[in-house]
C-alpha cells in the first residue's frame, strides 16, 4: 500500500525503512491535517521522535 492511500485513510504516523542499506523514514499528516505525510526524521544510526509517544531507537537493533 502506498503512502499516499495511508495518509488518505488518515492514518497519522507512517514509517518507511529500507533495508540495504538499513535506513528509517518517519511521516506525519502535516499540521492542519491536509492527508498529506511530511518527513519528521530520518536516519541510519538512531532515531529518536517525541511523537506519537517519545522513542529513541537505535536502528541497528531492528535490523532483520
Amino acid at each position: 500500500m502506498s503512502a499516499s492511500h495511508v495518509a488518505a485513510a488518515g492514518i497519522p504516523f507512517y514509517w518507511r525503512i529500507e533495508q540495504d542499506p538499513v535506513h528509517l523514514y518517519a511521516y506525519r499528516i502535516g499540521p492542519g491535517g491536509e492527508r498529506q505525510y511530511e518527513l519528521v526524521d530520518d536516519g541510519s544510526e538512531v532515531i529518536e521522535l517525541p511523537e506519537p509517544f517519545a522513542i529513541k531507537l537505535p536502528i541497528a537493533e531492528i535490523r532483520p
